[in-house]
């Protein structure tokens, strides 16, 4: 037994050896030798139990074939609070206490945002930084009727509220409200 796995050993570590340049039809080869010498090693021990189980009349359970190991995967994602980039310094100095996610007429800003809640459902808001939010509006601003309607309003670039109209969101726990053309989320985070 011992010849048996030094040979499939061997086998093995010659089929990892090799050009580092060799293209997929070398690492094609190096896998169905791996899965020969797999094949080969089952059938050694299968042949081994068989004579042993023989003498006396049990046989032990064969060891499942090892699996190749391969290299770890490199992550592919960059770390970060989700989907939003994290606030700077100077956004968490000013307030930042949300992430926003806002659509408004085919414009849209996705990030760290100032959350100011005008009592009720109602509340506004903008980056924390001063910039605009995206070259078409600076900051929103919703005025509930209802804990589930509200009027919503944004401050375009040159300074001028703007109607956005009625906006709804399906319940109280929902936070995303939408309109015409428009939909405001606001996720209250702590940074």
């Amino acid at each position: 037994m011992k010849r048996v796995l030094c040979t499939i050993s061997c086998a093995l570590i010659l089929c990892g050896c090799g050009d580092k340049s060799a293209d997929d039809k070398g690492e094609l080869a190096t896998a169905k030798a791996e899965a020969a010498a797999a094949k080969a090693e089952t059938a050694a021990m299968k042949a081994e139990m068989a004579a042993s189980g023989g003498a006396n009349g049990t046989a032990t359970p064969a060891p499942s074939p090892t699996k190749s190991t391969t290299a770890p995967k490199a992550d592919s994602k960059a770390k970060g609070n989700g989907k939003y980039r994290m606030p700077t310094a100077d956004e968490l100095a000013n307030g930042v206490n949300a992430n926003c996610d806002v659509t408004l007429e085919g414009y849209s800003y996705s990030g760290p945002c100032k959350f100011n809640a005008k009592g009720g459902a109602s509340f506004g808001i903008s980056r924390a930084d001063g910039y605009p939010m995206n070259q078409q509006f600076e900051e929103i601003y919703l005025e509930a009727d209802t804990r589930t309607a509200a009027y919503g309003r944004f401050r375009d670039s040159d300074g001028n509220w703007q109607d956005i109209g009625i906006m709804t969101r399906p319940n109280t726990k929902d936070a995303c409200w939408t309109g015409d053309m428009t939909k405001v989320c606001a996720y209250g985070k702590k940074f």
